[in-house]
């Protein structure tokens, strides 16, 4: 399953609230249905029979250092509708000078080598698959089109330049162009679905896709924090801080005071485009079925992302320090189950923080605590 850095479930809810203006909501319906189109892409790519070409077992492996590759799709089409152009027009690869002619190339390079060296740093961890995968992006991917993404199938991240539109002064749109190629943050996400896909494979669908989404955003914001030399209490713990496109038009009723995407630190914070809920007895659970957000992946991925924040800033130093390892021994375990729900990965993490720290049991009841406050255990 194709996974986004932001839901077709946030634009949903924009076309659906009747203070919006018509303009507004039309804009924000269209974005949901150039993610639903994007995902079924992904799924015809999937079908054994396609005519799509994917290119799973033709990307290299076993590189013993940073290997990229970064591609222009140049689909020239309003909506993300088709992989048939995957990965598009070769730009430049790490072995090459960096690229002047876009700098949306060096920068995409520079923060998917920042991923890679922090997990080969952090984790001992060589490249996605642990084997020197080398890395792919296709970067300008459709017209406005405000969204990063996974495609596993090809095995590689495809990111948009943002919806955002300044023609004759009048500033339309969500998320600021060219803002997702720039944002570490979003890579780093990214970039995790794919380790994620080659360790627990976690099913993208009710918790097993909320814990999916939610190890994304750890890692994802781990790895900003750990670029910027953050202790756990200068880290800001904000998703998609940098993407906000805070002229625009189209901010109206509740998005004109957003500063993010997601919070770690207050998930269901007013101040977040998409809030979430910090505990399964939090009204903002979603106790639905697959139908919406494929079982709340977006939405529930709150509870644990809360859980890892809480737990980082009761140990404190650096969230990677100790939080983080605890949480990638729970990922790389064999026994975390494709279909795994909260209560698994939770009593995963204890395990791994009895084993990691085995003459400190502080570590484990911050872990076991962090998970009761969350009503998980």
């Amino acid at each position: 399953m194709c996974c986004s850095f932001v839901p077709s479930a946030f634009f949903e809810q924009i076309a659906e609230d009747e203070s919006i203006s018509e303009g507004v909501r039309q804009e924000a319906q269209n974005h949901a249905n150039s993610i639903t189109k994007t995902l079924a892409a992904a799924a015809e790519a999937a079908r054994e029979d396609t005519k799509v070409k994917t290119r799973y077992t033709e990307i290299p492996n076993g590189f013993a250092d940073f290997n990229c590759k970064i591609w222009d799709p140049k689909t020239g089409r309003v909506l993300g509708t088709s992989y048939e152009s995957l990965p598009g027009t070769f730009y430049s690869s790490s072995q090459d000078p960096p690229y002047e002619q876009d700098s949306d190339v060096t920068d995409c390079m520079e923060a998917l080598r920042s991923t890679y060296d922090f997990y080969k740093t952090i984790f001992g961890r060589n490249s996605i698959d642990d084997n020197g995968l080398q890395l792919e992006a296709s970067i300008h991917y459709s017209i406005r089109y405000g969204n990063a993404i996974w495609e596993p199938q090809s095995r590689q991240m495809v990111v948009g330049d943002g919806d955002g539109n300044s023609r004759f002064g009048l500033f339309t749109g969500f998320f600021k162009p060219g803002s997702l190629v720039t944002s570490l943050d979003i890579i780093a996400h990214e970039f995790t679905h794919g380790v994620t896909q080659h360790t627990a494979k976690l099913e993208y669908k009710g918790q097993s896709g909320a814990l999916n989404e939610s190890i994304s955003d750890v890692f994802g914001s781990m790895v900003l924090q750990w670029k910027l030399n953050q202790t756990v209490q200068e880290a800001d713990w904000l998703l998609g801080a940098n993407i906000i496109y805070t002229n625009s038009k189209s901010l109206e009723g509740f998005m004109r005071e957003a500063n993010s995407l997601r919070s770690m630190k207050d998930p269901s914070a007013t101040s977040n485009l998409f809030p979430q809920p910090d505990s399964m007895k939090h009204e903002l659970y979603y106790n639905g079925d697959n139908t919406w957000d494929h079982g709340g992946v977006h939405r529930n991925s709150g509870v644990p992302n809360f859980a890892f924040y809480q737990i980082s800033m009761a140990l404190g130093g650096h969230s990677w320090d100790r939080a983080g390892q605890i949480w990638y021994a729970a990922l790389t375990d064999n026994r975390l189950e494709r279909r795994a729900r909260f209560v698994a990965f939770a009593q995963l993490t204890i395990e791994h923080a009895q084993k990691l720290y085995p003459d400190d049991p502080s570590v484990v009841q911050v872990v076991e605590q962090a998970w009761k406050d969350v009503a998980v255990l």
